[in-house]
């Protein structure tokens, strides 16, 4: 009898532990095909939107020229590349060419396999950042579906058939997050504003990276002495005068290209796509420049909503839900917001799977893993509906956007646990002190 008793827990343990071990081989195999698959898709990329505007642009910096001035066509069609007409001159702020100087002086294909590379540790170090930021066990199951789920997303896979920027932009953005809650805030303030520097969407996040847990005077000082000297050495590296240039050329083909592309999937691309499909003309200026002050005043509405949120419920808001919601709506509230931006919602994602067993409900668990997932998959409705031209597939074809609020609520619908109601401790959740340990 005795035998028996204790038989019978050992086999339900070893068969739980083959579960898991068949669970996690699956998971991995799943991300070691999402990988593949997005490395297969960088064939010809670098003769294609962005690297060669990255490459040329950098190349005109090199010689003196303005990159914001020369004519891309003719140089492209000389490298047999593709040339966008919407995209005439580089479009990039100028650290982000400065940045690519580093490659713009060795032959075309070169550079690209070389950036490439670099694309590939990037992503290893991102991955590796979140799962730091998380302070999640590498066996974790959660965490290999996380990443399963990361890696088979057309976000990721859109970051390289375009050779992107975005994964570079997320290393910066949760580094900070991770130094800042080591206790280093000014290291992550500086982190931050190199990130905006880079990309300039960045920016809106720079209020939290300056205030979050700020507990005196002089420690706000020190973080916006950080930031201003980064930003000091930023225009000492690129001189102040590319970016009035980026400002007077570079941004209105920003603006003409997030008029005209329906793979714009912000506040903004919403509102031009449907006025363009219900009015079957091309916006008119006076259009474009309303429906660009809507979107502004909802941008900022959102924006000060949020914040207000955050610091509203610092004491019983979820760990690391804070700059998860800064993310979703820096994505939302941008001019342009392209598929491969997306990569930036991996944050909030995986903290939504984190959390996810926090929920009492099964049904509300799977949905968050759901919501997980679709928020990294844009523009699913292409492979059974081809016509952009009807108003009911251009609504279906911003569901992104929907997604993001969905993951936006569910983060702040997670349970609060007893850690969470403890008095005195120094946690990050909003506008606290900031030193608590990286676990959560």
């Amino acid at each position: 009898m005795s035998t028996a008793s204790t038989t019978a827990p050992a086999t339900s343990v070893v068969q739980s532990s083959s579960r898991l071990t068949l669970f996690h081989g699956v998971a991995a195999l799943v991300a070691v095909c999402g990988l593949v698959k997005a490395l297969s898709i960088t064939d010809g990329a670098a003769v294609r939107n962005d690297f060669v505007h990255y490459y040329l642009g950098a190349k005109f910096v090199l010689s003196g020229e303005n990159p914001y001035a020369v004519p891309l066509q003719p140089h492209i069609e000389q490298l047999s590349g593709q040339y966008d007409p919407r995209i005439p001159v580089a479009a990039h702020p100028p650290l982000l060419l400065r940045f690519f100087c580093l490659f713009a002086w060795m032959p075309i294909e070169f550079a690209c396999y070389t950036w490439l590379a670099l694309q590939v540790l990037l992503l290893v170090l991102f991955v590796e950042l979140v799962r730091r930021t998380l302070n999640v066990r590498c066996d974790a199951l959660w965490w290999w579906i996380a990443i399963s789920i990361f890696l088979n997303s057309t976000a990721l896979h859109m970051q390289f058939f375009y050779s992107q920027v975005q994964v570079l932009v997320g290393c910066l953005i949760v580094g900070a997050y991770l130094v800042h809650r080591g206790g280093r805030p000014a290291t992550g303030c500086a982190l931050a504003t190199i990130a905006a520097a880079f990309k300039l969407y960045p920016l809106i996040l720079l209020p939290w990276f300056a205030f979050a847990g700020c507990r005196n005077s002089r420690d706000m000082a020190t973080r916006a002495t950080a930031a201003a000297i980064v930003g000091l050495i930023v225009l000492l590296i690129t001189g102040i005068q590319p970016w009035l240039d980026f400002r007077e050329l570079g941004l209105p083909v920003i603006r003409l290209h997030a008029d005209t592309n329906p793979f714009n999937f912000s506040i903004y691309g919403l509102l031009a796509s449907l006025t363009r499909t219900i009015s079957g003309t091309p916006l008119s200026q006076t259009v474009a420049d309303y429906l660009l002050h809507v979107a502004k005043w909802i941008g900022c509405g959102l924006l000060a909503m949020t914040y207000a949120t955050i610091v509203w419920r610092r004491r019983t808001i979820a760990d690391h839900v804070p700059l998860s919601l800064l993310l979703i709506v820096m994505i939302t509230i941008g001019l342009v917001s392209w598929s491969h931006y997306l990569v930036l919602l991996s944050l909030p994602c995986a903290v939504l799977i984190q959390h996810a067993h926090r929920f009492r409900m099964n049904w509300q668990r799977i949905f968050a893993y759901g919501i997980a997932a679709l928020a990294l998959l844009p523009a699913l409705e292409c492979f059974v509906w081809t016509d952009l031209d009807s108003v009911p597939r251009m609504v279906v074809h911003y569901y992104p956007l929907i997604i993001e609020a969905a993951l936006a609520t569910m983060l702040l619908a997670v349970p609060e646990t007893c850690r969470h109601r403890r008095r005195g401790k120094e946690r990050e959740t909003g506008f606290e002190p900031a030193t608590s340990s990286l676990g959560s």
